[in-house]
């Protein structure tokens, strides 16, 4: 069966999908800020037996489970226990980030998870009694990777608390190993003049910015930039502990028994024993691959002289304007260079002589100001004046959605279709 686990309650969360396994259902983890109408259409898309609930979100046709530890108390009576499971079977369903498109239900089986925990340990060691900080929700890949990583390894997972900032938790758990996105990163770096337990952070999910490298190096912090996807069941390339100072810029070679190709077009095609089994519509599986068992990312790159992968984008991303091919990932890691800019994402926009011209929306950091005269000067500096956008407009609050990853569909339909209730830096 598919059972989907939609709950705020994290310290259950990690009992909830070992007892799934081990009852040979498979987990699909959602998360609990979805809205009511945009949860039943993924439940509905994905074919959902039953959902897993900590709240009254019940679905016509769907079998609701209340959780709580009264839960567990009555489930755990008269179940035997399962001493293995088949890496060939059937273990999650995880939806991607979506920053692109609808997210996707992505079917992974235990050997996908196993596998890449195993090629991630080994090339950042994770040892009993070493403590990995569950920073990233289980509802995501990389939160699914750290649960993996840690049970093969006998390491100890930190559940983080909710009302705790992360700066809070660290100082409390004094954590060994981190997946921290750059924007965590950067707002983690303003709080912290370092953090000596730590052995590792992986650091991926988005475009490094070069300056929180640089911090990052002086501070000390062991940060191992990545490159990974859900499709391939957490990280595909990463920087090696204590690498060359070159390397930090880059995302590293392919982990052990992880092929990545790139063809002339700079498109990244990869192969691994983490790759997924197909996406899920229904009860329909859908496999996306080459004759030859290759799944094209979507993503546009190279690699360095070393044989380090270096990320330019995503293919779809790409817009032109006037003639001029315009990468919206260019942009936005140079926005997040200044200072004031926690975030940035670009968007094109309709233009009546140029076709499309880049819009970005931009988050602030606490306390800071911004005017578009200082962006205009900042960007000068930095891009030519085809690649500067002709509006900035404050990141807005998408109402029910919580993600590690913006959502450029759903700023695209904020900007055409409620452009006024946006606010513009000015």
């Amino acid at each position: 069966q598919r059972v989907a686990i939609v709950s705020e309650k994290t310290e259950f969360y990690p009992a909830l999908l070992l007892a799934l396994w081990r009852i040979g259902a498979i987990a699909i983890p959602l998360s609990e800020k979805f809205p009511r109408v945009y949860l039943n259409r993924i439940l509905s898309r994905l074919n959902v037996n039953c959902i897993l609930t900590d709240r009254c979100r019940r679905k016509k046709g769907i079998k609701t489970v209340t959780i709580n530890h009264r839960f567990f108390q009555q489930q755990t009576r008269g179940y035997s226990r399962s001493s293995s499971v088949q890496l060939t079977a059937k273990a999650t369903i995880i939806l991607t980030s979506g920053s692109t498109k609808e997210p996707r239900g992505v079917l992974h089986v235990y050997g996908s998870h196993y596998y890449s925990a195993i090629a991630a340990n080994l090339n950042l060691a994770l040892k009993k009694y070493d403590r990995w900080m569950l920073s990233l929700p289980l509802y995501h890949v990389g939160g699914i990777g750290i649960l993996f990583r840690s049970m093969i390894a006998g390491a100890t997972i930190i559940i983080p608390d909710k009302t705790a900032t992360l700066t809070e938790n660290i100082n409390i758990f004094q954590p060994t190993h981190l997946s921290l996105i750059p924007t965590q990163l950067k707002q983690l770096l303003k709080s912290m003049p370092g953090i000596n337990s730590l052995k590792g952070v992986l650091l991926g999910g988005e475009p490094i910015p070069r300056q929180v490298i640089k911090e990052s190096v002086a501070k000390k912090i062991p940060i191992l930039p990545t490159y990974g996807m859900t499709e391939m069941a957490s990280q595909i390339t990463a920087v090696t502990v204590r690498p060359p100072r070159e390397n930090f810029y880059t995302c590293g070679k392919p982990l052990k028994n992880n092929k990545v190709k790139i063809n002339t077009a700079k498109e990244i095609y990869v192969q691994g024993p983490g790759l997924f089994t197909g996406y899920v519509n229904g009860t329909k599986i859908s496999r996306p691959f080459t004759r030859d068992g290759w799944f094209k990312t979507g993503d546009r790159g190279y690699f360095d002289p070393s044989g380090n992968l270096i990320i330019d984008g995503r293919q779809d991303n790409c817009f032109i304007s006037g003639g001029e091919n315009i990468q919206p990932e260019e942009i936005e890691a140079t926005l997040i260079l200044h200072p004031a800019i926690l975030s940035a994402i670009v968007v094109p926009d309709t233009h009546p002589v140029y076709g499309f011209r880049p819009v970005a929306f931009v988050k602030i950091a606490a306390g800071k100001k911004l005017k578009r005269a200082e962006l205009d000067n900042f960007l000068a500096q930095k891009l030519p004046k085809f690649k500067i956008p002709d509006r900035f407009y404050l990141l807005p609050k998408i109402p029910g959605f919580k993600k590690l990853k913006i959502s450029r569909p759903e700023l695209k339909k904020i900007l055409y279709g409620k452009r006024k209730r946006l606010t513009q830096v000015s």
